[in-house]
This record gives C-alpha cells, sequence and structure tokens, in this order.
C-alpha cells in the first residue's frame, strides 16, 4: 500500500489527493481489521453492479470558506455515506467499486469504501492511469454510461441526491458547486453499472501500475528516475530548478504555472507547466511541448518521488524532472480529445500525440 501511494503520487500528474490523507485511510483500514482485495477486469460480475467513487474538489475563495466556518462536521468519511446513500436510493447492493482516477487521495476513497464493506476494487480508472480535473473527464463519459443517479455527502451532514441531469458535464457543475459550499471537497457516488456495461468504459489495470511505479522508485539500484521512466515507458521531457510556483485557488479549482530553469543537458533552457489541479499543458523555450490528454509528471529530481501541486513541494530551487508518458487509445479518439484535448480547456493548439 505504500508503494501504491507513492506511484499514485507520481501518476496523478501534480493532483489526485495528497499522500498523508490516502495514509490515514489506509491505517484505519487496517485497525478496524479489514483487507484490501483488486480484481481484474475478467473477474467482474457481469450482473453485479459496480460503483464509481470519488471526491470532487480543489481551491475555494475566502468568501466560499466562510459559508461553513461555523458549521460543526459531523461524518469523518463522506466517501462512505455517499456509496450508502446512492445503493439505498437504486435498492440495489454494489458488488463492487472503482476509483476516477489514479492519485494518492482519490484511489484510495474508491479502496477504502470496498474494504469498509468487504468488496472487491477495480483493478482499474476512468482517467487512463493518471489524475484529472474534472469529474466528465472520465472514460466512462467516452463510453456514453450514464453519469446519474449521483449521491453527493458532505462531511457537514448534508446529502444532495441527483436523480436525473442532462450530461456529464452537468454533473460536473453540479458536484463542483457543492464541493465549493462545503469546505472545498465532497464525496460522489456515480456510474453504477452492470459489470458486462463496464468493461469498455474503465482503463484497466492502472492500480498494479501504480504499485509498480511506488515500488520501482522504492528498490532502484541505480538512478530512481531513469528506472521510473524506463517502468512507465515514458520519456524525460527536461530536468529543471524550480524558480517559480504560481497558484490561485478559485471556481473550486487549483490554478498555477510552474517554471523551471534547466540544468545538465538543459542548461539555457526553459521550461513552463500549465495546471488546473493536474498539469495540462507544458512549453519548453516557450513553444508547446506536450497537452493532455498524454502525461505531464514531474518528480524529484534525485529520488523520483512524486510532486503535488503545492508550494511546499515545489518550492523555489528544488530539483525536479518531468516525464512525459503517452495518453491510453481511448483518450485520442475523437471523442475522447473533445473531452480532454487542449481544447477543451480554452488552449487553440492542435493536439499532438506524444511518443
Amino acid at each position: 500500500m505504500e508503494d501504491l501511494l507513492n506511484g499514485g503520487l507520481i501518476l496523478g500528474c501534480g493532483g489526485g489527493g495528497e499522500l498523508q490523507a490516502g495514509k490515514a485511510v489506509i491505517e484505519e483500514v487496517f485497525r478496524n481489521g479489514k483487507d484490501f482485495c483488486l480484481i481484474d477486469l475478467d473477474e467482474i460480475d457481469g450482473e453485479g453492479i459496480y460503483c464509481l467513487i470519488s471526491y470532487v474538489g480543489g481551491g475555494i475563495s475566502e468568501e466560499e470558506e466562510d459559508l461553513v466556518k461555523d458549521l460543526k462536521r459531523t461524518i469523518e468519511h463522506p466517501i462512505l455515506k455517499a456509496a450508502q446513500e446512492l445503493s439505498r436510493y437504486l435498492g440495489k447492493k454494489f458488488s463492487g467499486y472503482y476509483p476516477s482516477e489514479i492519485g494518492a487521495g482519490n484511489t484510495i476513497a474508491a479502496m477504502f469504501v470496498a474494504a469498509m464493506e468487504g468488496k472487491p476494487t477495480i483493478d482499474g480508472d476512468t482517467a487512463g492511469g493518471r489524475s484529472k480535473p474534472e469529474t466528465a473527464i472520465s472514460t466512462t463519459h467516452v463510453a456514453g454510461i450514464q453519469p446519474y443517479p449521483v449521491a453527493i455527502v458532505n462531511a457537514f451532514g448534508e446529502v444532495v441526491l441527483i436523480k436525473r441531469c442532462i450530461d456529464d458535464y452537468r454533473v460536473e457543475t453540479l458536484s463542483r458547486y457543492v464541493s465549493r459550499v462545503s469546505g472545498g471537497r465532497c464525496a460522489a457516488a456515480r456510474c453504477a453499472v452492470k459489470g458486462k456495461e463496464l468493461r469498455d468504459g474503465i482503463y484497466s489495470d492502472s492500480i498494479s501500475l501504480a504499485i509498480g511505479a511506488g515500488r520501482v522508485i522504492r528498490t532502484a539500484k541505480g538512478d530512481p528516475v531513469s528506472e521510473l521512466i524506463r517502468f512507465l515507458n515514458g520519456k524525460e521531457l527536461f530536468l529543471g530548478t524550480v524558480v517559480d510556483f504560481v497558484q490561485e485557488k478559485k471556481q473550486g479549482f487549483n490554478w498555477g504555472t510552474i517554471s523551471l530553469s534547466g540544468f545538465q543537458n538543459y542548461k539555457g533552457m526553459n521550461y513552463k507547466v500549465w495546471y488546473k489541479n493536474e498539469h495540462l499543458v507544458a512549453w519548453k523555450n516557450n513553444e508547446v511541448h506536450i497537452t493532455c490528454p498524454d502525461c505531464i509528471i514531474i518528480v524529484d529530481a534525485e529520488s523520483g518521488k512524486g510532486l503535488y501541486n503545492k508550494t511546499d513541494d515545489f518550492h523555489k530551487g528544488r530539483k525536479v524532472a518531468v516525464i512525459g508518458r503517452g495518453a491510453g487509445d481511448i483518450w485520442r479518439t475523437e471523442k475522447g480529445l473533445e473531452i480532454f484535448g487542449p481544447g477543451h480547456f480554452g488552449f487553440d493548439l492542435p493536439y499532438k500525440p506524444f511518443t
């Protein structure tokens, strides 16, 4: 599980939840004498119902923080309540769960619910072996899986049930607003479908991939970054020192840029990464270098440890390595690029597949 946490931080592309939160719920599972169980796609019960579970949230304004400053937190794990509320509404027991993305927080959130209920987690995710900023950016969306009903729960015991909505984008808008008036985070359970309907809507084996990535940097005999790149079938994009980290919290997201100055073979060069919770577009020497849906992974240049988009991780002077990794085939389809290409974020840029 420690390897999964560290691998999730790497594949999270700057988002996906913080390691400390994931570690806390893992410890709670073990304190309760529970176990984590993963199943492969070919082990799914075709007639069983599987539920997508995740937290939704990000940066909020001071005015939004003031909305909850006097409220009492009554639920320690809203994620458990969200699963229970959706199950109750549907009148069906879930056979298992699957995470929305790979990250140190949201992957563990789904596994936590499954473990506490004595059920399995599917070894896969709906972001393509990475994290992503919006609920509508989902392989279930590409596959046409109905996103509603949705059960949303916050830490104050408030429950919102979306029985019907227009589409995945409205699920994102509605759940994001709830997170913004809930202190910046809420839990959501959605996309509860039969196993036979899910198989084309989930990216497989990505939890195992995260475990492997964490294991690589823990057991590396040589340079952890080089071994990690080989394991991920990725490519070194840049080696740089952090010169600036800018972040603005608004609209339920953390927005900003990371600026790097090159060293070693990249001396005299510059690199800039734009993020909306996760790294999405990067420029090398002021020219577009790589964009979503391909993965922009930033790790510590010495240890290979994944970095989360916060000031402590991207302090000035820190040496980092930028790694590129190609997106799964499902994202490179016409609909996949419409949902998760650079154009979705307002960039007038053609997508050029990373190789």
